[in-house]
């Protein structure tokens, strides 16, 4: 959760999202993720937020403008880029659960099939 001149935004990702994000980036969101252990450069935040940000309860996705601004008055606030960095490498876990398959869900309790 992004919180940014009293409204809360969050990022969204799916598959389509994700395509955009790597088309953009030249380069596939899980190379740049483990290359540098988690960390985007401040470029590649701001494509993502461009791309896959959402304003809490909003359908739509917001515009290129506004997210680079919301985008960049976040990362001006203390521990600004470690916070935007922590919430998009959370939010990815969250939502693309298949990028990281050695990480085991928590929340999975299913038994078995016997």
């Amino acid at each position: 959760m992004i919180e940014v001149n009293g409204r809360q935004y969050h990022l969204k990702f799916n598959l389509e999202r994700l395509k955009l994000v790597e088309n953009a980036l030249k380069r596939p969101i899980i190379t740049i993720y483990t290359e540098h252990s988690g960390a985007f450069s401040i470029s590649e935040m701001e494509t993502i937020f461009r791309i896959c940000l959402k304003e809490d309860g909003a359908d739509t996705f917001c515009s290129n403008k506004q997210a680079s601004e919301i985008f960049q008055a976040a990362l001006k606030t203390e521990n600004g880029y470690l916070n935007v960095n922590n919430e998009i490498a959370r939010q990815l876990n969250e939502d693309c659960p298949f990028l990281f398959p050695n990480i085991s869900s928590v929340s999975n309790t299913s038994e078995p099939n016997e």
